[in-house]
């Protein structure tokens, strides 16, 4: 997944202590969501959600959108965000300039429209929320 660097803290009150973060600014997507989205497109493929020809669709806020799409590409798989009609236009680029396209909604319809699309196009619906136990038996740490 990439490089991202560990940057050392230490607290003044506590000189026995060492803690290190990990600088997910230095990974493709630039979020802290890059990790995450991948082991959930990875579990949507090994878990058989998804095949060559699937479209993956979600509902989204945007930084996790953005990772979705940057990993959807990855693989070869479109990409849908259905986000709000006022997700902040820094937001949507991110996501579209991953290679997702956007479907813009009233904020509480995201997930009922992102799972009417799926339906419609017989495409799979990733939801983050519902299913991010399943990005953990992936995930993993460099």
């Amino acid at each position: 997944m990439g490089h991202t660097p560990l940057i050392k803290f230490q607290p003044r009150e506590f000189p026995n202590a060492d803690i290190f973060f990990k600088d997910e600014t230095k990974t493709k997507t630039r979020s802290l969501k890059h990790r995450f989205a991948w082991a959930l497109v990875l579990w949507a493929i090994i878990d058989g959600k998804v095949n060559s020809n699937s479209s993956i669709y979600d509902s989204t806020s945007g930084n996790t959108g953005a990772s979705e799409a940057y990993m959807c590409k990855l693989v070869g798989l479109p990409y849908v965000a259905v986000v709000a009609k006022e997700l902040e236009q820094e937001k949507i680029n991110q996501i579209t300039n991953h290679g997702g396209k956007i479907v813009k909604v009233e904020a509480s319809l995201r997930n009922s429209h992102a799972k009417k699309l799926v339906r419609r196009n017989n495409g799979f619906f990733m939801n983050q929320f519902g299913n991010a136990e399943h990005a953990e038996e992936f995930h993993e740490s460099e």
